[in-house]
């Protein structure tokens, strides 16, 4: 039996853990700011469990982070910023 180190997350995943829609996630892609999915399909992509937990890592929020009770990715919401128009 062979232990898999880095487990591949589905978009359900990662929406869950950074707390954001389907359409935050792939604009950040868009605008090269969250990692790109591996394709393994037409229509099925995942995450490396990795990538994922190093970019959340990676946000840390100055002044201590979230406060007690706050969802995961709450921190995150600071971070958006304005799409620019087109």
């Amino acid at each position: 039996m062979t232990t898999n180190c880095n487990p591949l997350l589905p978009i359900r995943e990662v929406l869950r853990r950074l707390n954001i829609s389907r359409s935050t996630l792939y604009r950040w892609i868009k605008l090269e700011r969250f990692p790109r999915p591996l394709e393994l399909g037409p229509q099925v992509v995942r995450w490396r469990e990795s990538e994922v937990t190093a970019w959340i890592d990676s946000k840390e929020v100055t002044g201590g982070g979230c406060a007690q009770g706050s969802p995961p990715g709450a921190a995150l919401v600071a971070e958006r910023q304005p799409i620019p128009a087109q």
